[in-house]
């Protein structure tokens, strides 16, 4: 099995790197890289989702050989995995056996909010800090942040400009949402990933901001082994991880 691990905006390969060793042997982490992002640096940034799509499928399609496949994608990601299953799907590559969107609204809310990527640099970096992307370290760091706000403001503008196209064919795989009840996501935007598969799907909460993954990966890796390594379909799920509940109660699915 193979799982192939998107970024957020502004991210890179490098985030998924330590989740390898919470995986066994069956499940291969494969990091996906934008262009112009971590190793890929010297690439031109594609503009598009379109463009991004492209290009990880191309990249996808060389390590497929047979074996059952699936996405997680977070942020960003999530939206970038959800076009992939259907460019991969309408060039006629067998559908993943499962996808984990985390920390995104469905699809058709994709826009809701405010469009980052034509605030002042000043704005720009206020709000990535409230988001919890900017640690005091990193903010430490001011030449590192001016190296990052390029990439985080042409990422936004992928995202934000992002059109949903409301005649795509239903998903067949099942799914699962993973999010952050700290994040600001509205409930009924998460729940409306369940319309977009005829499949199962589960939702898990975490007590964390958008950046979840990065404190709760270890967890999330134990719910991915556990859905991964189970041949059956996994049942409709709604948990939450951590101490505070107050978000999760708001699904009224328990």
């Amino acid at each position: 099995m193979k799982l192939f691990c998107i970024p957020y905006a502004g991210g890179s390969s490098t985030i998924y790197y330590k989740w390898k060793k919470c995986f066994p042997e069956f499940i291969t982490i494969i990091p996906m890289e934008y262009k112009g992002h971590g190793r890929r640096l010297a690439e031109l940034m594609d503009c598009s989702i379109e463009e991004v799509v492209d290009d990880l499928c191309v990249i996808v399609s060389q390590y497929l050989d047979g074996e059952d496949y699936a996405f997680y994608g977070h942020s960003m990601g999530s939206i970038v995995a959800f076009e992939m299953y259907h460019k991969m799907k309408k060039e006629g590559f067998k559908e993943p056996k499962h996808i984990f969107f985390s920390g995104h609204a469905a699809p058709e809310c994709a826009n809701n909010g405010l469009v980052k990527h034509l605030l002042t640099d000043e704005k720009l970096i206020n709000e990535i800090v409230k988001m919890g992307g900017f640690s005091k370290k990193i903010m430490q760091e001011k030449k590192l942040v001016t190296t990052m706000l390029p990439i985080l403001r042409n990422d936004f503008k992928i995202i934000e400009t992002y059109q949903y196209n409301h005649n795509k064919e239903k998903m067949d795989c099942p799914i699962s949402i993973l999010y952050g009840i700290k994040d600001m996501i509205e409930v009924n935007d998460l729940k409306m990933w369940e319309k977009y598969t005829t499949n199962s799907s589960s939702f898990y909460g975490f007590d964390g901001d958008h950046f979840f993954i990065n404190e709760y990966y270890p967890v999330i890796a134990k719910i991915i082994n556990n859905i991964l390594g189970t041949q059956q379909i996994p049942k409709r799920e709604y948990k939450v991880f951590g101490k505070s509940n107050h978000f999760f109660k708001n699904f009224g699915s328990i």
